[in-house]
């Protein structure tokens, strides 16, 4: 705060998320955030108790949120939320909504309990198992075997007795 000469007014420039502009009772905050003066903070700062994606749902002193699992979620001061970082997810392409992405095929499911894109095997071909195994891949049928580049399960003819390979990519249709 200073006095210029009638009034002693708020030093704006030195708060986060305003205008700028010095004030008597408060900083015009940018769109997203609110001016708050109290005990612990003063500060234009975003609402992070309504904000599903933040962590604890109190503003730091900055006005910025915490998000849940970073780099998963990151602030953006723009829209002064907390927002989901679809290019920190393995598998996931587009954000769909704050909160959730789309994934790279339609085998892979958005999870909202751990925010990423997981394999579900059952809608794979020829699986033994609707779950992932230990190396994150679908386990096949024998005599299939996985590959990630097609998420499938490929015939393979080197793991039929008695059969010729008949394709030089190991993806036969028959042998």
């Amino acid at each position: 705060m200073y006095w210029d000469g009638s009034n002693c007014l708020i030093y704006c420039s030195s708060y986060n998320n305003n205008d700028q502009q010095d004030d008597l009772l408060g900083c015009n905050c940018n769109p997203g955030y609110t001016w708050v003066a109290n005990s612990t903070i003063i500060n234009c700062v975003a609402d992070c108790p309504n904000d599903p994606n933040a962590s604890p749902n109190t503003a730091n002193p900055d006005g910025r949120c915490n998000c849940k699992a970073p780099p998963k979620f990151q602030f953006n001061n723009t829209a002064a939320q907390c927002i989901v970082e679809c290019e920190a997810i393995a598998n996931a392409l587009d954000k769909i909504n704050n909160s959730q992405c789309s994934c790279k095929n339609s085998f892979y499911v958005w999870s909202s309990e751990d925010y990423t894109c997981t394999l579900d095997c059952s809608a794979v071909d020829h699986t033994s198992s609707p779950t992932v195994n230990a190396n994150g891949d679908c386990t096949c049928d024998t005599p299939y075997l996985y590959a990630s580049a097609t998420t499938s399960c490929d015939l393979s003819c080197n793991l039929v007795a008695n059969s010729v390979v008949n394709s030089p990519n190991n993806n036969a249709t028959y042998c």
